[in-house]
């Protein structure tokens, strides 16, 4: 008890005791607007599933749908099958959201030329005429395509971009930096 009746040492005391609870404070300030700012790639805005995420999935899934309707007329070893299959492959292994925005690029570019090959050799005619929605390879690329236009106007990047705002301002700028807050990856 001496101790804390000498002057400096209390002020020393209380001057560690407002560092700390600063330091602490804005880890846990600065953590919550990065979870929440993440969890809207794999959530969406208002947690209802309309996510980044969520249409990367759905994009994997059509992919895969347009390989099993193109090996009925491609052989199995055709490349542009085998570069679909490997790109789907590397957006379901992609663990940051870097690697899932690269990783869906290619799942694009392989996917076109898939289709490009069917309408080259007249197979998407074929099916639209036997108008059969489940294996029509047009149907499965339009809807494909369509959830690559909504992942471009999602909002993570959005919130992402406002978050590191707000880590290159003072003083979050020297306290990301003592707390371990990093920037947030940009989808693109």
């Amino acid at each position: 008890m001496k101790l804390l009746n000498n002057k400096p040492t209390a002020i020393l005391i209380m001057l560690i005791m407002i560092l700390a609870g600063t330091f602490i404070g804005s880890h846990n300030s600065l953590s919550k607007l990065s979870s929440k700012a993440e969890n809207t790639f794999y959530a969406g805005v208002n947690n209802d599933g309309l996510s980044i995420q969520s249409d990367l999935d759905k994009r994997s899934e059509l992919a895969r749908n347009l390989v099993t309707v193109s090996s009925s007329y491609l052989p199995a070893d055709t490349d542009v099958l085998t570069s679909v299959t490997s790109a789907r492959d590397q957006l379901k292994n992609a663990s940051t959201i870097q690697d899932k925005a690269k990783a869906n690029k290619a799942l694009d570019e392989a996917v076109f030329n898939l289709y490009s090959m069917l309408e080259k050799q007249g197979i998407t005619e074929k099916e639209e005429l036997i108008n059969n929605f489940s294996k029509n390879p047009t149907r499965i690329y339009t809807d494909f395509r369509s959830f690559g236009d909504t992942i471009k106007h999602d909002k993570y990047n959005d919130y992402a971009k406002n978050f590191n705002n707000v880590l290159e301002g003072f003083p979050a700028n020297i306290l990301s930096k003592l707390t371990f807050i990093k920037p947030l990856e940009l989808f693109k």
